[in-house]
């Protein structure tokens, strides 16, 4: 096992070694590249196509006309309610009669 005071020996040491290195030094041109690609960028920023409130509303408004098209669409008119009538009529069915199901026994 390492003692405590070898550990210490070892930490000093890679220290050392640490104080010995030198400086890396950073390209000078680096900051002022950066600042033209920041500002060719922000350059090349498009403003949305709508705001995202006004996208909100549109949706809204086609999904209202789109539900009162289906539905329009949807509401049984005159020949099919006739029709619906006779096929009702055929079969004795109306409202106060119970399902076939209920009524069948064995």
């Amino acid at each position: 096992m390492d003692t405590p005071k070898h550990i210490d020996q070892e930490v000093e040491k890679t220290l050392g070694v640490l104080d010995e290195l030198e400086r890396v030094e950073g390209n000078p041109f680096l900051y002022s590249r950066l600042e033209a690609k920041l500002a060719a960028e922000s350059q090349a920023v498009k403003k949305p196509f709508l705001a995202p409130a006004l996208r909100w509303a549109a949706m809204l408004i086609i999904l209202i006309v789109a539900n009162i098209f289906t539905f329009t669409q949807l509401t049984p008119t005159d020949p099919q309610m006739t029709e619906l009538a006779a096929l009702a009529s055929d079969y004795a069915w109306d409202s106060s009669t119970q399902s076939y199901y209920e009524n069948w026994s064995e």
